[in-house]
């Protein structure tokens, strides 16, 4: 998917994860809106915080009002309740809880699950992981991946934080002030740091400290994104 917008050009790898890192998120929302109405249609948008637009007695009624709010009605309604809450993880007693019962992590799978009512080509989600503890980062990227990997979907994630999407995503596009910099893998992100310190964009702590021991002190270390495989290339190395 080749998108064009204000002379920038970037491509959303389709059947992938894909990252957008922007201090911008709510202008790449617009964006995203943007779309052909096909592929709008096609796409639901998962914000940061849960929009609880009518007062739910619990999470079953959450989803018989998206049900019929978006018009799905379908053949066996129960059935596709569950089959939601089986894809992202959750239980079937979950469904008599009150929004308020269920834990932050709890809730995001739950957006995804209403997400998926809808069957959409891709979802677009505005910071997944903030303030989400590792555990938890890491059930949800491996949810993530099986989103993509088994249903065929296509992820894009919106956030502020660079180091989330280069141990998370496929495929990665950086903005700066909605300026376009740079999208490749997270190898070739890595490889053009100049670049990235050039426009100001904020680098992972673990990435600044490596770029500045190889360029200062000229210490053959690789790039890592786990203090562990740091401390054992500094073994290794120095």
């Amino acid at each position: 998917m080749e998108i064009k917008e204000n002379a920038m050009k970037y491509t959303i790898k389709n059947h992938k994860m894909n990252g957008i890192v922007t201090n911008h998120p709510n202008d790449l929302i617009s964006l995203m809106k943007s779309f052909s109405t096909e592929t709008v249609e096609k796409t639901e948008i998962i914000p940061e915080i849960m929009e609880i637009k009518n007062s739910y007695k619990n999470v079953y009624e959450c989803f018989r009002y998206t049900i019929y709010n978006k018009q799905l009605f379908p053949k066996d309604e129960n059935k596709k309740i569950l089959d939601a809450l089986r894809i992202v993880g959750l239980k079937e007693d979950i469904l008599s809880l009150g929004l308020m019962d269920i834990s932050s992590s709890e809730k995001k799978q739950l957006q995804i699950a209403l997400a998926l009512l809808s069957n959409p080509d891709t979802i677009i989600l505005v910071e997944p992981f903030k303030s989400m503890d590792f555990q938890n980062e890491k059930l949800m990227t491996f949810l993530f991946q099986k989103i993509v990997e088994k249903f065929k979907k296509t992820i894009i994630i919106i956030t502020e934080d660079l180091e989330s999407v280069l141990k998370n995503d496929n495929h990665i596009i950086i903005f700066k002030n909605d300026k376009f910099i740079i999208e490749g893998t997270k190898e070739e992100i890595i490889k053009n740091i100049e670049l990235l310190r050039k426009h100001k964009v904020i680098l992972p702590e673990i990435i600044e400290f490596i770029y500045l021991a190889k360029k200062r002190k000229n210490v053959r270390i690789d790039y890592s994104y786990d203090v562990r495989d740091l401390i054992k290339d500094i073994y290794k190395h120095v």
